[in-house]
């Protein structure tokens, strides 16, 4: 019968120093005459079943024996080795081992006995964190020419420095880790250079026939923008913001 054949299986393992429910089926290490080959559960039954009255088992993808059953199970993929590298070197590894399933239990086998039932077996390693690293992305710098003048002949030019991970902008949190480049820096201008500009001179604050002082204002620009340039003109010689002047002539009121 069936559970005598079960039985036997399970004598014929014992006497090769395996036992089919102590948790792992291996192979053993009991020489015989002839060198044991791999066998399954559905093997050593039918070794003992020999009669065509006997309906011969099928195994096939991992369906042995009635009661018996072979399957693949894989532990969780582990951490890959990098987060990020796009040198193809990241990877994750799992194991895979080959279970022998009862009615009511089940038990590690040697993975051969999967194999022998036409289980393909499980990728084991895997490709992973083959993506660009953060980093910090820096746009082109800004004409000097055309820059904001900072100094005598010096202006101030930027640039535009951002965080990209995995091909897209990012906040710049993600790329902390790593020194933020300059996005400004001092250049050679020669137009950045201070020149007075003066305005018109005001009327004459004098009386007719009389002596006053007339003001204008001055101011030092930048000499390429004309722009307000603080103390950039203190070398430069200061022109005169007031002087004297003569009142208009008096007109007199004759009948």
């Amino acid at each position: 019968t069936f559970s005598n054949s079960k039985n036997y299986a399970q004598q014929y393992l014992a006497e090769r120093g395996y036992d089919p429910f102590d948790g792992s089926i291996g192979r053993g290490d009991v020489e015989d005459e002839e060198p044991p080959r791999p066998m399954n559960v559905y093997q050593l039954l039918k070794s003992r079943h020999t009669s065509e009255s006997v309906d011969e088992p099928m195994i096939h993808d991992g369906q042995a024996t009635e009661g018996y059953e072979f399957e693949w199970m894989t532990t969780p993929w582990s951490e890959c080795s990098q987060t990020c590298g796009a040198n193809g070197g990241g990877y994750k590894l799992r194991s895979a081992h080959c279970m022998l399933r009862m009615s009511n239990s089940s038990r590690t086998v040697d993975n051969s006995f999967c194999e022998d039932a036409g289980l393909p077996v499980p990728e084991t390693v895997d490709k992973c964190g083959n993506i660009d690293c953060p980093r910090w992305v820096t746009a082109d710098w800004s004409g000097c020419q055309q820059s904001k003048c900072f100094s005598w002949h010096t202006a101030l030019q930027r640039r535009d420095v951002y965080c990209q991970f995995d091909g897209e902008r990012s906040d710049e949190k993600v790329c902390e880790d790593q020194e933020k480049p300059v996005t400004k820096q001092e250049c050679y201008n020669e137009l950045c250079k201070g020149v007075w500009r003066v305005e018109p001179w005001s009327d004459c604050n004098a009386a007719c026939e009389g002596q006053g002082i007339k003001y204008r204002i001055l101011q030092c620009v930048w000499y390429g923008t004309k722009k307000p340039a603080g103390n950039a003109c203190r070398e430069l010689p200061r022109p005169a913001v007031m002087k004297v002047c003569k009142g208009p002539p008096c007109i007199s009121n004759r009948e």
